[in-house]
């Protein structure tokens, strides 16, 4: 079951009256970060077979069966703040990760004590995103995002030290959105 607060409620019925034609506030799990699921809210016209339907006083709220284990006990609220408006949804289950598996805690410990004190020094920052199939995920950030060297330093210094120190490690997959970086150390 998903919960709906009195907020989030009356914004879903006040975009809801706005469309011409009935629709349904959908709920659709697109992807996932180590530490929570990423999802949508759609409005939709029509339930597709399988779906979870939600019934409110004034509409109801639709998700995929397949998502339901992600989304059970979640909480959709409606947040106003000086960085934007929207829905949030506060939920108490997490993807299932390697982050906290022997391989993980190794490559965040070498991270820690000696990547990014290492790269700090040109205001850069590595996080370790998720470990799936002896792969380390990783965003840069800080320096690192947008920086023209930032490829060489992942693949020939990060990667390279990692695997020497951690035979098993397979590679290294930068997910970082590299045309967002406002602070790169070389252009």
């Amino acid at each position: 079951m998903i919960h709906v607060t009195p907020q989030a409620e009356a914004k879903a019925l006040e975009f809801i009256n706005q469309r011409e034609k009935p629709v349904f506030l959908k709920l659709q799990v697109r992807g996932k970060t180590a530490s929570e699921y990423l999802v949508d809210f759609l409005l939709e016209e029509e339930i597709a077979p399988g779906d979870v339907q939600i019934e409110l006083d004034q509409f109801s709220v639709i998700y995929s069966k397949a998502d339901q284990p992600k989304l059970d006990h979640a909480t959709i609220d409606w947040v106003e703040s000086l960085s934007g408006s929207g829905f949030r949804l506060n939920n108490p289950n997490v993807p299932e990760n390697q982050l906290n598996s022997p391989l993980g805690k190794q490559i965040q410990d070498i991270l820690d004590d000696e990547i990014n004190p290492s790269i700090a020094s040109h205001g850069g920052h590595i996080e370790l995103v998720e470990v799936q199939d002896q792969k380390a995920y990783v965003k840069m950030s800080g320096g690192c995002q947008g920086c023209s060297s930032a490829n060489a330093t992942l693949k020939q210094g990060i990667e390279v030290r990692l695997k020497e120190m951690i035979p098993e490690l397979v590679s290294l997959v930068d997910m970082t959105d590299h045309e967002q970086g406002q602070t790169p150390y070389f252009t």
